[in-house]
């Protein structure tokens, strides 16, 4: 009997330290860890600030910058060696500098293609106006054929002025062919300058088109912009079949007014859908107080206060 009551004991024992568990788990999730003992980092070096500078706020690693291309080889060596931030710096300002001189170098061309441009267009006025003078100088020589009734005179004289009308005419007919080839060979030039300075001018415009409007030239975008440009201008009175002759200006034009008009289709619905709503707000019947809501007094269920009012 004393061995069941101590056996009985034993177990009233354990089963009194079982709820004591929870509170050891307790006081071990409100213990305090140190981070490196915890992580048992204590070996590891703290990043330097060039690692920081290739991580981004992300955390992730930042693409490397390539150094200018107007560098040289002794100079891009150096690169890898400054700080992200300088070569930031330095790669903005560069780019800024090759867009400067880019956009020089544009104007300077086209100063150059004006220039050319009033050249040849004088050139081939001159080249008209000379062809004009050497017509009206060929028309001035008016060749007379000798008489061939000089022949049969009899007269030996009359067979010599025959042949001297003869070299006459032949010169002069020589010499206004001459003149008229002439003419005709400087017509010819400053027609070709007319249609070489023509096409120069369709080849800047479609350049400076395709700088503005690239999807124009696009093989999926450019036939729907096309036709939706095409239907503006057939809408502003532009006539289809100019459509093909259309300058870049024109062009950007059209797209501008497609532009507006998408604006002004959006705005007309938005006030379509506004009016639509007061329409129908206005045939909605007129809200109709309830009894005992109005004049200011509130309504009561209380039967005490509905029977004795006064009280």
């Amino acid at each position: 009997m004393a061995t069941q009551f101590a056996d009985t004991g034993a177990q009233e024992e354990q089963v009194q330290e079982e709820p004591q568990a929870p509170e050891t788990q307790k006081e071990n999730e409100n213990e305090v860890l140190d981070p490196e003992s915890f992580y048992d980092n204590q070996d590891e070096a703290e990043p330097s600030d060039e690692d920081l500078e290739q991580i981004d706020d992300g955390g992730e690693d930042i693409d490397p910058i390539a150094p200018p291309t107007s560098w040289n080889a002794e100079d891009k060596a150096d690169w890898d060696a400054l700080p992200r931030k300088q070569q930031e710096i330095i790669a903005r300002r560069e780019a800024e500098r090759d867009k400067h001189l880019l956009s020089k170098a544009r104007e300077a061309a086209q100063a150059e293609q004006r220039v050319k441009q009033a050249a040849h267009a004088e050139l081939a006025k001159i080249y008209q106006n000379s062809a004009a003078e050497l017509e009206r100088y060929a028309s001035m020589f008016l060749p007379q054929a000798p008489d061939p009734r000089l022949l049969y005179t009899g007269n030996p004289q009359d067979a010599l002025t025959y042949q001297q009308q003869d070299v006459a005419y032949k010169q002069a007919s020589a010499q206004q062919q001459q003149l008229q080839q002439e003419a005709q060979q400087r017509a010819a030039e400053a027609q070709r300058i007319q249609e070489q300075q023509a096409l120069t001018e369709r080849q800047a415009d479609a350049a400076r088109l395709q700088e503005a409007l690239p999807d124009w030239f696009d093989a999926d975008k450019g036939p729907k912009l096309q036709a939706e440009l095409q239907s503006i201008g057939s809408t502003l009175g532009y006539p289809v079949e100019l459509m093909a002759e259309a300058t870049a200006s024109d062009i950007l034009a059209l797209k501008t007014a497609a532009e507006w008009k998408a604006k002004a289709d959006k705005f007309d619905k938005w006030m379509s859908r506004k009016m639509s709503a007061v329409a129908r707000a206005k045939k909605l019947p007129p809200k109709i107080a309830r009894p005992g809501t109005g004049g200011g007094q509130q309504a009561t269920n209380d039967p005490v206060k509905l029977l004795y009012p006064n009280d």
